[in-house]
């Protein structure tokens, strides 16, 4: 119902926010000047990042009312795409400044390609020795992808666990997960981790953003995660984690 579902928004906001409190501390000196300007700080960005949510929540159920004439997927499946809309500029630098690169032959894997601006950010920075696999479940999106496919990139109409089983322990050196995990059911996305955990490589990252720091906890449980970023130049802004194996 409409009432749960904004319920769920608040109790996954006041999560967030002692999540963004925290990050702020650190990055601000702690004197009482700059304690002063980083408590404003995250209030307005908490705000900011409540009320985007409460938005895109309400035109969910908005288009819950539209006949069947209209697209109504976004609504629909929004658990398989998330709020469907594409990642900033600044989201995909931000993401990729922590990537690690290698000029020798390098698998990457993609979850979630959705309108391509990552898979095009990953193609024009990766080496052509660089293998990737983009996997994306939707099908309209998947077959937006397909012209982007060359000797070293796929594109797989797969969900992200099946995808990431056709790879070896151990073999893949990078994952970008621009997944809603926060939007897939508990166990869902614990597989997906567990799976993802399982091909990556030691020493290698697993990168991943959410809107809110919901599944923070599930992805300690695979992963050591080295760092929070944050990125507020994103509709809606986005913590993301830079994770290494366990």
């Amino acid at each position: 119902s409409l009432l749960s579902e904004v319920l769920w928004v608040r109790l996954s906001m006041k999560k967030s926010s002692a999540h963004l409190k925290e990050w702020t501390t650190k990055k601000l000196p702690l004197n009482k000047k700059t304690m002063m300007k980083s408590e404003t700080l995250w209030k307005s960005l908490d705000r900011f990042t409540h009320l985007s949510h409460i938005w895109l929540t309400f035109w969910r159920w908005v288009g819950r009312l539209l006949p069947e004439s209209f697209n109504r997927k976004w609504v629909l499946f929004w658990k398989n795409i998330g709020y469907g809309l594409p990642s900033s500029p600044f989201l995909i630098r931000r993401m990729l400044k922590h990537a690690q690169w290698k000029s020798s032959p390098q698998t990457i894997v993609e979850l979630g390609g959705g309108t391509g601006p990552m898979t095009r950010a990953l193609i024009s920075r990766k080496w052509q020795t660089t293998y990737l696999t983009v996997c994306e479940l939707d099908k309209e999106r998947y077959d937006g992808l397909k012209y982007l496919e060359t000797e070293t990139i796929k594109i797989v109409h797969l969900d992200a666990e099946k995808c990431l089983s056709a790879f070896a322990p151990l073999s893949v050196d990078l994952i970008i997960s621009t997944l809603p995990l926060g939007s897939m059911s508990p166990t869902h996305a614990r597989e997906i981790l567990a799976s993802a955990a399982s091909v990556l490589s030691p020493e290698w990252r697993y990168i991943q953003y959410q809107y809110f720091a919901t599944n923070k906890k599930d992805v300690e449980e695979f992963f050591v995660i080295e760092k929070v970023d944050w990125e507020a130049m994103n509709f809606p802004p986005a913590f993301i984690y830079i994770c290494k194996k366990r």
